[in-house]
């Protein structure tokens, strides 16, 4: 019923959520500490309404011949909104600490595995009532991974 009455009047307002899509990343730093990878989340909005992205969080691993180790984990802010009916890129760097890294027989350090990379990202659907919910600190959650 109250969602009725908020439906007419504009406070209810119940669009998709966004959909995301993540490919492998790159190596975009090197250093004597290890490499940096980075990987591009694409959200995309098929609403005629704006939607803003409150937050991401994100794990990856390294998956080789030694098995599977946790690399990075970490919880921040999207600072982004995806425009109506567009999309929106937000960068996932993913530091790998030198003692993950291989070297090969010429001395250089590679990367001896695969990086795996799965999270989340918060969203705000729009109108009033979700805008309360969010403030509430419930706002609703999509979902992407590597490989």
């Amino acid at each position: 019923m109250t969602c009725a009455v908020l439906v007419s009047s504009g406070g209810c307002y119940l669009p998709s959520p966004p959909s995301l899509t993540i490919g492998p990343g790159e190596v975009s730093s090197v250093s004597a500490d290890g490499v940096v990878m980075t990987f591009t989340l694409e959200a995309t909005n098929d609403t005629d309404r704006e939607l803003p992205l409150m937050g991401v969080r994100y794990r990856a691993w390294l998956t080789g011949v030694a098995g599977r180790t946790e690399l990075f984990e970490a919880e921040r802010s999207a600072q982004a909104s995806v425009p109506r009916e567009g999309t929106s890129r937000i960068r996932l760097p993913v530091p790998i600490p030198a003692s993950a890294l291989a070297v090969t027989g010429d001395g250089q350090r590679t990367i001896d595995g695969e990086v795996e990379i799965e999270g989340s990202i918060r969203y705000r659907k729009g109108g009033r009532l979700y805008r309360t919910l969010s403030d509430l600190g419930l706002s609703r959650r999509s979902w992407f991974r590597w490989p």
